[in-house]
């Protein structure tokens, strides 16, 4: 028996496999039943979506016909969006929600359906943070909340935990914000670990630019502290190298995003390799943590069929990551999209997913 058979059946979309012996199944459109057919695809240009005929509501799908266009620079998305070149666009900088909200034809979309949240990946192959009390001076030396009102422009909230939504059987309400920041708890943390003035690299994209603006706040208080940050950032394709590489490319830390937080944790540890538990789990950490009860607890929790058990098994998981702290995390990090007001019926379901079925335009 499987314990989180509904989610897996809620959360994956499957698709015909005609040929399971054939190799080139990745490179060929997909065949499926939605109320949309793919009709061209350009890989790291754009899709093109028909109305599916054959759709089993005949009265959906609207429109004739959706493209949507991959744009690499965060920067240009807000811009294509105001110059009409696009009706929408997704995962808009929260800087920019102000902007897009000062023009009448625009509007704002914040999907938190995602569970998505801003953290950090913590390189505990490179000493000092190979110590839990130094990944802890970091944490309590992160004002979060001026990270979520300053640089998110208040669309996100403060969070120690991963899991910070009453959504998930990990959910435990007194590690949310368990590391409130405090210079002298982590001045304190740091003389603990026997650790004096150090230096520590952090990387980042330039498809994220708030990593950057949040990392330069970081920067500014770990200097009271003792602890000099040093900043690089790389295109999207290089910062992915690194930050997906086992040594991390060198650097000590490196800005992240994660998702599927409200999901059971069992979808979330097989998914998120920055959080995973070890072999028995099926996942290891690929940045040298590792944690004993950590590993059974997430190994347990994953086939435990008692609901109180499971929800025990998660909850000690997630105390353990917010001790241990493998990975810092930030802030939630909803996604925004921005739209022409002349889109209508655009939705976005309980896992963030956007329906465009009963969409619309009002011209």
């Amino acid at each position: 028996p499987v314990p989180f058979i509904y989610d897996i059946l809620d959360y994956w979309y499957a698709i015909l496999i005609p040929d399971k012996e054939d190799g080139n199944l990745t490179k060929t459109l997909a065949v499926g039943t939605g109320p949309f057919k793919m009709t061209e695809w350009k890989p790291k240009e754009f899709v093109r979506l028909e109305k599916f005929a054959e759709y089993y509501n005949k009265d959906v799908p609207y429109l004739d016909e959706i493209i949507i266009r991959r744009l690499d620079q965060a920067e240009t998305l807000v811009p294509n969006l105001m110059s009409g070149a696009v009706d929408g666009a997704g995962k808009v900088p929260a800087s920019y929600v102000d902007t897009i909200k000062a023009d009448e034809n625009y509007a704002v979309m914040i999907n938190e359906g995602s569970g998505n949240i801003g953290n950090v990946i913590v390189n505990t192959n490179l000493a000092p943070l190979d110590k839990k009390e130094v990944r802890q001076a970091l944490s309590y030396a992160l004002d979060r909340q001026l990270i979520a009102d300053e640089v998110y422009y208040g669309i996100s909230e403060p969070i120690t935990s991963p899991f910070y939504s009453p959504a998930t059987i990990a959910y435990r309400e007194d590690l949310v914000n368990a590391h409130e920041f405090n210079l002298d708890k982590a001045k304190e943390l740091l003389a603990t670990a026997g650790v004096g003035d150090i230096t520590l690299t952090f990387v980042t994209g330039t498809g994220f630019p708030e990593w950057k603006i949040y990392a330069q706040i970081w920067q500014s208080d770990l200097a009271k502290i003792g602890i000099t940050l040093k900043i690089d950032e790389f295109e999207n394709a290089k910062f992915y190298e690194i930050a997906q590489s086992a040594d991390l490319g060198g650097y000590n830390l490196a800005g992240w995003g994660t998702g599927r937080t409200k999901r059971d944790p069992a979808i979330f540890f097989q998914t998120q390799p920055q959080y995973g538990a070890g072999e028995k789990s099926g996942i290891v950490n690929p940045y040298g943590w590792y944690n004993a009860e950590y590993e059974d607890c997430v190994t347990k929790g994953r086939t435990e069929l008692d609901p109180v058990k499971r929800a025990e098994y998660y909850q000690r998981a997630n105390e353990i990551l917010v001790d241990e702290l493998p990975m810092i995390q930030v802030v939630t990090t909803p996604y925004v999209a921005g739209l022409s007001k002349e889109i209508k019926g655009l939705y976005a379901d309980l896992l963030g997913f956007y329906g465009f079925e009963q969409v619309w335009l009002d011209r």
